[in-house]
């Protein structure tokens, strides 16, 4: 991560230092470095378009979809939270991240408009 260029917030703290991308036909997989100990993340998304359950907690579920669009990743991640006794009621918070690559392509930049983030990476050799 570039922070000189990057325009995180304070509590971004678990903003990756790295990624590595890796895309197949149907999925993109990201490999990330996060924390000041460099602890491993890797996440994993279709990018057709359908939504995927990435994980479940108590009365919390996390879904998330990608899609191409004009040459720009959009990533959603959705976290949904289930009131206990009444699962029919419940609250949602929706992210959008865009992810975009420079016409070199040595630079990608992440913009998250929710959170009012942008993180920009420089590309390692």
């Amino acid at each position: 991560m570039n922070s000189e260029k990057s325009d995180l917030r304070a509590w971004a703290k678990m903003t990756p230092q790295r990624i590595v991308i890796r895309q197949s036909d149907k999925r993109i997989q990201l490999d990330q470095e996060v924390g000041g100990k460099h602890a491993s993340v890797s996440v994993s998304y279709p990018t057709d378009g359908s939504e995927e359950i990435v994980s479940r907690f108590d009365h919390h579920e996390k879904a998330v979809r990608a899609h191409w669009s004009k040459g720009v990743l959009v990533v959603e991640e959705r976290v949904i939270v289930r009131s206990v006794g009444m699962p029919e009621v419940e609250d949602q918070e929706m992210t959008r991240t865009r992810w975009l690559l420079s016409d070199d392509g040595k630079v990608l930049t992440l913009k998250n408009a929710e959170r009012a983030t942008t993180t920009t990476f420089d590309r390692q050799e």
